[in-house]
């Protein structure tokens, strides 16, 4: 018996469990049904079902004291009353919801907020408030995530500027959401963007409007987007109007009042009939016409105090005004912030070269201090010892001459060697000690000869530039008395503002350009000084250097 009632109990639990899950799945597919009814238009005959429907849910979450699912639900009706033309009762559901919500941060309160708002800027577009509708429309944006969400509320914005006699820019607003929503690829926004594109561009009597008009109108049909199908109608009906082509515009009028007979909504029927009247030849009819919608705009112009103005876009302004201050004291911090990092970054950069730069000239002081040292001591002591050598073997007269030309010969090579890397003194009459090095090389076979060396200013060129220019002209010069052969050798000085240009050619027998240590060193220093130096020779056509420091 025992076991008997646990086996009957665990079966019941079961069935429960199924039911449950059986009921909360017909109620999801209920939900989406109805939500297709209501936002969509489809099968309009369960429209009111499907109010019913949402209703007990909205109250339903309400006594459980969920109010996010609560302001979704009254969002839905809201959005189903403005489809079926109770814009009032739309206003006021939106109203609702929003205020249920008004605190709260979470996405799925954010995503209720943003289509609300979304939605009650198109009932302000509707009321000619369009002040209160552009800051609604771009609150709604502020919140949008995804590109859908995106391509609606652009699509709105350009809208409100039409309505607004700003056609141009109108049209610019509508090709961009036209393009946004053929790279997303749904269909019904592509719809939406290309016949509310038409519609602004046949204000403008722009050659595409027709086309895009019957572009939008073919995709509606091709989806059955019955609810949508009744505006791209409206917007031909429209067109064909204003080019006082009355037959066309009549059989459009015609299809938008069977479209609101599908919808047995007065609203909709109400505009349908008023196209129609429009059209009509009667003046009685078309003065009928125009005192409705007179009266009708001094109504809407008083209901804008209604429920939205009682909600007050202000107060929901002051609300948000807190938070917004924050975000700016935070974006602020966040400029200031990004400023100093990027100023201590320059400021970083701009050491690092100059300590850089100074380690290179510091580099090039070394040399020359080392050469220096080094052209002293091989003066001071092998020049000497081999000089005293020699004075020692002239004393004997059985001195072998060849010995002493041989130690002459080395004597005037150490000579050279000291001059050659010799500490220079370049603080007054540089221009003397280039025509003296210039001079130091010419011979009875070698002239050397100098442009421009008198033109330029060596008193605001810095020491360390005029030691380099020394040196590398002293290197050239060597090569070409010790390699070249050349008869003549030609320093032509170019001075510039900030840079100068020196060109050194010979007519030596040239070579083949490869490096040598002399060359390299010449390159060195130059490059330590950020300069530079280019090579030009070829056999039996001289040598060419150009620098530039």
């Amino acid at each position: 018996m025992k076991n008997q009632f646990f086996s009957s109990l665990f079966i019941l639990v079961i069935l429960w469990a199924g039911s449950s899950a059986l009921y909360a799945q017909k109620n999801a597919d209920s939900a989406h049904y109805y939500y297709r009814v209501i936002v969509l238009g489809e099968n309009v005959s369960k429209v009111d079902s499907a109010f019913d429907f949402y209703e007990s849910r909205y109250e339903k979450d309400l006594s459980k004291g969920d109010s996010i699912g609560a302001a979704y639900h009254l969002e839905v009706i809201a959005t189903g009353k403005y489809n079926f033309g109770d814009l009032q009762e739309s206003e006021e559901r939106a109203v609702n919801a929003l205020s249920l919500i008004d605190q709260k941060e979470d996405s799925i309160s954010k995503g209720v907020k943003k289509r609300v708002l979304n939605l009650l800027g198109v009932l302000y577009r509707g009321r000619k408030a369009y002040k209160q509708a552009h800051e609604l429309y771009e609150k709604s944006f502020e919140l949008a995530t995804k590109t859908s969400d995106s391509i609606s509320i652009v699509n709105n914005i350009a809208n409100l500027l039409r309505d607004e006699e700003k056609t141009g820019l109108a049209i610019d607003t509508l090709n961009f959401a036209y393009q946004m929503a053929l790279n997303f690829g749904d269909e019904r926004l592509i719809a939406s963007a290309v016949d509310n594109l038409g519609y602004a561009q046949s204000l403008a009597n722009h050659e595409d409007a027709l086309s895009n008009l019957q572009k939008g109108l073919s995709i509606r049909l091709k989806n059955a987007d019955s609810l949508k199908i009744f505006s791209s109608y409206r917007h031909l009906t429209n067109y064909y109007k204003d080019r006082n082509l009355y037959q066309k515009a009549l059989f459009y009028a015609q299809k938008t009042l069977s479209t609101a007979y599908v919808y047995k909504d007065v609203s909709y029927e109400h505009e349908a009939l008023g196209l129609l009247l429009e059209l009509d030849a009667n003046s009685n009819n078309r003065r009928f016409k125009y005192l409705n919608d007179s009266l009708k705009l001094v109504a809407q112009q008083r209901a804008n105090s209604y429920a939205t103005m009682k909600f007050n876009v202000d107060k929901e302004r002051q609300r948000t005004f807190a938070s917004e201050l924050k975000r700016e004291e935070e974006r602020t911090r966040y400029i200031v912030i990004q400023a100093l990092a990027i100023v201590i970054l320059v400021i970083a950069i701009f050491v690092i070269l100059m300590i850089r730069m100074r380690h290179k000239k510091e580099k090039v002081r070394e040399v020359f201090i080392t050469e220096s040292r080094i052209a002293k001591k091989v003066h001071d002591e092998v020049a000497n010892d081999v000089y005293q050598v020699m004075a020692k073997l002239q004393s004997h007269s059985n001195s072998n001459e060849e010995l002493l030309d041989d130690l002459d010969h080395i004597y005037s090579k150490t000579r050279d060697i000291s001059k050659e890397h010799s500490l220079i003194d370049v603080r007054f009459n540089f221009e003397e000690q280039l025509d003296d090095l210039f001079r130091s090389y010419e011979t009875s076979e070698i002239s050397v000869v100098t442009q421009n060396n008198a033109t330029v200013e060596w008193s605001e060129i810095s020491e360390l530039k005029k030691k380099t220019i020394y040196k590398v002209l002293q290197e050239l010069l060597t090569n070409m008395r010790k390699h070249s052969k050349a008869t003549h050798a030609l320093i032509k000085f170019e001075p510039a503002k900030r840079k100068m240009a020196i060109h050194y050619k010979d007519n030596g027998v040239g070579c083949i350009l490869e490096k040598s240590n002399g060359l390299q060193n010449v390159e060195n220093r130059m490059a330590a000084l950020k300069g530079r130096i280019t090579f030009e020779s070829e056999p039996n056509k001289g040598f060419e250097a150009k620098m530039i420091i």
